[in-house]
């Protein structure tokens, strides 16, 4: 892959949104009915696509974030602030994105992937197999990742602009299925306030990377 596996480097593995991997990662209080949600971004497709990140507190209206534009392998950490009409605990996200461009490339291991792709990994808690390869050169625009797995019953998954279909072993095909929205429980201490969606560079290309991460 051209870029490391930042966020699954830090312990944090996330789930992939179209062109994106996406981690909910943490709700701190500001102050009163005021929180932020964090949320840790990273491509795994270029071009990245749109998306449209959606926090909803257990109480309000949930809040609408654009994602950030991610160039060069960028992992970025996007803060939202929240206001609720009481006192919550937790929050869940969910995201609006689009999916791969036929021609775009994938820069990162797949993970868990969003209810319009379905994971090519064995277990949900293995790491991306190693073993996949992605056929770019594969007819009608799509890719198909196909590995040893395919041996033990995984699962192949085809990619491309007429949309996504998941092959297991056996030979059978399945439509994707759905995914829980993620949260995060509120955490202890308190969050600096802000007005309006901020990001902030966690790394790019040519940085040095997090101690165990190669």
């Amino acid at each position: 892959m051209r870029y490391p596996d930042f966020l699954d480097g830090l312990g944090k593995v996330p789930r992939e949104e179209g062109t994106l991997h996406v981690f909910l990662e943490a709700l701190q209080v500001v102050d009163g009915r005021r929180y932020v949600a964090s949320v840790l971004l990273q491509a795994a497709f270029e071009p990245a696509g749109h998306a449209l990140l959606f926090v909803r507190p257990e109480h309000g209206a949930p809040v609408r974030a654009a994602a950030p534009a991610l160039i060069d392998g960028q992992v970025v950490r996007l803060r939202v602030p929240l206001t609720t009409p009481r006192p919550v605990d937790f929050v869940e996200l969910t995201v609006d994105a689009d999916p791969p461009e036929p021609l775009a490339q994938r820069v990162r291991p797949a993970w868990k992937l969003s209810a319009v792709h379905e994971a090519p990994k064995l277990f949900d808690l293995e790491p991306p197999n190693a073993d996949v390869v992605v056929d770019e050169r594969a007819p009608f625009g799509f890719g198909a990742l196909v590995g040893t797995f395919l041996g033990r019953g995984g699962a192949a998954v085809f990619e491309g602009a007429r949309g996504t279909r998941t092959g297991v072993g056996a030979g059978r095909v399945h439509a994707p299925t759905p995914l829980a929205p993620q949260r995060v429980e509120l955490l202890e201490g308190l969050a600096r306030p802000i007005e309006a969606p901020e990001v902030e560079e966690l790394w790019r290309p040519g940085q040095p990377l997090p101690p165990g991460l190669r």
